[in-house]
C-alpha cells in the first residue's frame, strides 16, 4: 500500500497534473494484487506456501513466482500461472494447464496451484526432506464477486 505521505510528495510534483488522484488511484490498485510470499520448508512432499480464498462468484487469475533453495547445488525456481472461479463455495479450476516456467538443479523440486474445497493452495515441494528456502510473490486478478 502507498503510504499518505508519499501520495502527497507525488501530488506535490504533479501539481500541473489535473488527475494525480487518479494516477494514484490506479498504482494503489497495482500494488494491491501482489503479495510476497517465504517460508523455510524441510519436506519433499507438496507444503502450502500460500493460501487464498476467493469470494462466491468470482473468477480469478493467479499468477505466481518463487525460487526455492536447498543448497549450493540444490536449487529451482517456478512460474505458474492458473485460472479458478468459485461457485456454490468450492472452487474450480479452469483447464488447470500450469507449464510457464521450471528451472532445478534437482528433477524432485516442484510447484503447483491447486483448487482444495473452498481455497486455492500453491504449492511447492524440495528436492529432500532438507529444510529449504522459498522466495517469490503472488499476483491476482479478480473479476467478479
Amino acid at each position: 500500500m502507498i503510504s499518505f505521505k508519499a501520495k502527497q510528495r507525488f501530488r506535490q510534483r504533479l501539481h500541473n497534473i489535473e488527475d494525480a488522484d487518479e494516477i494514484i488511484t490506479a498504482l494503489d490498485q497495482f500494488i494491491e494484487r501482489f503479495t510476497l510470499i517465504g517460508g523455510h520448508l524441510a519436506s519433499s512432499d507438496w507444503e502450502t506456501l500460500y493460501l487464498l480464498e476467493p469470494n462466491d462468484i468470482e473468477t480469478i487469475m493467479v499468477t505466481f513466482s518463487v525460487i526455492g533453495k536447498e543448497s549450493s547445488v540444490k536449487q529451482a525456481g517456478f512460474k505458474r500461472t492458473a485460472v479458478f472461479y468459485k461457485e456454490n463455495g468450492i472452487v474450480v479450476p479452469i483447464d488447470i494447464q500450469q507449464t510457464d516456467f521450471s528451472s532445478k538443479s534437482d528433477k524432485s523440486f516442484n510447484a503447483r496451484l491447486l483448487a482444495d474445497g473452498s481455497v486455492i493452495r500453491l504449492q511447492v515441494k524440495g528436492a529432500t526432506n532438507n529444510i529449504t528456502q522459498w522466495k517469490g510473490s503472488v499476483e491476482v486478478e479478480k473479476l467478479g464477486g
